[in-house]
This record gives C-alpha cells, structure tokens and sequence, in this order.
C-alpha cells in the first residue's frame, strides 16, 4: 500500500524531451516538446526551437520539469549491422581501446539494416552533464541516437514519411523505420510540420517528442534510461526526493490548514453557543433577581398584612352599622376611621390599634352628643366611649368633635 502510494506521489504527468544536435562547424542545437498528462490525455504544452545552449535552455524549461535528452550529430559515432546482443560491442567496433571509455545506444528497427550503436566518449557525456547540473536541468534518461522514435512512430500515419532533423534524416515507411542517413545542417532551414496523435509537430521536435513520452506516466524511479552514470542516478534520486518532500510539505500545508479551519469552525460553533449560554444565563438571573425582589416585597407584605392583624375577622363593619343607626339630627359624621395608627415604629413600619373605631363629626347640640356617646356604650362589644378633641368653633355655630370607641378586637 505504501509503495503504491509512493509511486503515485512520484509519476510524472509533465515531462519535456529534449534532442541536441552537434554540428560539424561545432555548433549546438536544441529542439524539444513539453508536454502535460490530464485527465489520462497527453497535452502538447509548447515546442522549443533553435535553443544554441544549456544555459537558455534553462530559461526556457519550466522549473522543476523532468527532462529526458536524446544526442545525436557530431561526436557521435553511428555504426550500422551490429550484432546487438554482443556485450562486447566497443571491443569489437573499436579493438585494443578500453570498452570504459565509451558510452552507446542501440536502436533496433525492421529493413535491411536493422541494427545501429550510436557511440560516443565518456568525456563528453561527462561535460554534457556538468553543464546540465550547473544550469539545473532536472535530467532523469540520457540516451544517444534516434531509438526515441519508435515511441512516436505508432501515432503517426500510414505511407511514406521524411522526418528531417538539424543532422539527420529518417525515412519511415508504415509506421516502422526504414533508414537513418547524416545530413549537413543548413541555417534557417525550415521544418515541416507533421500530424501526430491529435497535434502538430515540426519533425525537428519528433526525437524530443519520443523523449518527451518515455517519461509521463511513469514512476522517477522506473525511467529507462539508455546512459547510466553515476550522475544520472543521482538526477533520477534527487527528483525523487524533490517529489517526496514536495508532497510532504503540500500534505503537511493542507493538514495544517484543515485542522485550523476545523478549529475556527469549532470554536466558532462553541463559541456562538457560549454566548447563547451567557444571554440565557444572564437572562435567567435577571429574572432571578426580579424574582426575589418580588419575594421579597411580598414576604414584606405579608409580614405587615399578618403584624397589622389585618388576617383576622374584625367587627368593624357591624359596629359602624350600629354607631349609624344611633346617630342623632344634631350630629353630623365627617370622617370615620377603624383600627387607626397608633405608633410609627420606623419607615414603613406601623402598630394598628385594632380595638379602636374613631370616629369625627360636627355637633350643634351638645347634650345629645353626650347622649349619643352613652347609647354607643349599650352596644354590645363596646368596651368604652370617650369624647375627645371637642371644640366649639363660633364660625360655624358648632363644635367638632373625635369620639373614640374601644370595642373586642
């Protein structure tokens, strides 16, 4: 599972080839295809033409794109009807000659010259890939020669086809190589441009475009690559790392990311309900606070509602009826008062003389006051009558008067 998922993280869905060519008048030219896989499709991305060295080849790959190169034109020694299965193909070609000194390609293809070694120095691939590390090319397959093309071969159409390239010429025939010839390189010549698949290339670019497919869709550690050295390892396992590591940081960015914003959403959520929470608390003390002052007053209430006696049965209602019923002509009631105050104890707080009725009139006559007074005496329940605060006053030809009734309670 993990391997699985290791590959997956390392294929290449964008890769570009690249085919230099060595002119004999020591010149160096670059064509190449970038190209993109999506969504299973592969994509031409763009064309690179007539680059003349590494360092503005740098500046027209993309960054961190791997790049497969395929060299071909002067330097490089093609040898025809070779027994390819000979390990000792440069003893052979080259007797007496040390075999590490030489690199080679073989390209294999139907016609009566079936068989090419495309040789070169060491030397030289060694100064190729000193300059690909210092322009930081991401290389991951280095191969000489034209075996690139039978990569692009089946997407091409049936008949007669001449694919010229900077310094050699194809000859392909239904889909399958029939010759490779030298050519000289001619300035400002003009490459034609030929359907392959779903898209146009000048056939300049169809060594680059073979380079360029032998990399998608393949996992950095599985590229074939024709020239092995220890450089080239190292390019294939520093690209890998790079992918490695690339995905670590994005799955350690995206993690991070995802556990913030589910933090953001859950302290939002917890926070939101925080604050319902508050508001409803406060509310409910609030309403707490209400209550008991509520409580309070009401506690008061009864308390002065139960001091005051107010709880029980009075007859106060009876002895009025009565004390009316007695009342003479000359006697006039101007204010009656049952259970007055009797003392202020403190603010709000009073003692009621239940046991009192006061009554407060006007009396012209006051012999029958008196006898008024005695005849509330004989009622029953009346304990005592007293006249109080009797006044004569000459304005109104009368004296005011406060009796005062004492009766059960």
């Amino acid at each position: 599972m993990l391997r699985y998922i290791r590959n997956k993280i390392i294929t290449i869905r964008e890769a570009v080839g690249v085919d230099i060519h060595f002119t004999e008048d020591g010149k160096t030219i670059i064509f190449g295809v970038h190209l993109k896989l999506i969504k299973g499709k592969v994509e031409k991305v763009a064309e690179l033409q007539y680059i003349k060295d590494f360092k503005e080849l740098n500046n027209a790959l993309p960054k961190n794109i791997p790049v497969a190169i395929s060299l071909n034109g002067k330097g490089i020694v093609m040898k025809r009807d070779i027994a390819i299965n000979n390990e000792n193909i440069i003893n052979n070609l080259f007797p007496g000659s040390n075999p590490q000194d030489f690199v080679y390609s073989t390209h294999s293809f139907g016609g009566p010259e079936t068989n090419i070694a495309y040789i070169t120095c060491k030397s030289i691939i060694e100064g190729i890939l000193k300059e690909i590390e210092k322009n930081q090319i991401r290389l991951l397959a280095l191969t000489l020669g034209t075996n690139a093309i039978d990569i692009v071969l089946p997407f091409m159409h049936k008949g007669m086809e001449q694919l010229q390239l900077p310094t050699l010429t194809l000859e392909v025939l239904d889909n399958n190589v029939a010759g490779i010839s030298f050519q000289d390189h001619t300035n400002n010549h003009v490459y034609k441009q030929k359907e392959i698949g779903e898209n146009g290339y000048h056939t300049s670019t169809v060594l680059g475009l073979g380079n360029a497919l032998s990399l998608l869709n393949k996992p950095a550690d599985r590229v074939a690559s024709d020239i092995r050295t220890t450089a080239i390892n190292y390019f294939q396992k520093d690209y890998v790392y790079y992918k490695l590591f690339q995905f670590t940081g994005w799955a350690v960015l995206i993690t991070t990311l995802s556990l913030l914003l589910i933090n953001f959403f859950v302290f939002n959520h917890y926070y939101n309900k925080n604050k319902e929470l508050v508001a409803t608390n406060n509310l409910s003390t609030s309403q707490s606070q209400q209550s008991a002052l509520a409580n309070v007053q009401l506690d008061s209430s009864y308390n002065f509602f139960m001091r005051s006696g107010w709880h029980k049965n009075t007859r106060h209602g009876y002895f009025i009826d009565r004390i009316a019923a007695l009342v003479p002509s000359t006697v006039k009631f101007t204010s009656y008062e049952a259970a007055p105050v009797q003392e202020t104890i403190g603010m709000n707080e009073y003692v009621f003389a239940n046991e009192k009725i006061l009554i407060s009139g006007v009396s012209n006559d006051p012999t029958q006051l008196e006898t008024f007074s005695r005849a509330i005496k004989n009622i029953q329940g009346v304990q005592g009558v007293s006249i109080k605060n009797y006044l004569f006053k000459p304005d109104i030809n009368a004296a005011v008067f406060t009796v005062e009734v004492i009766v059960n309670s």
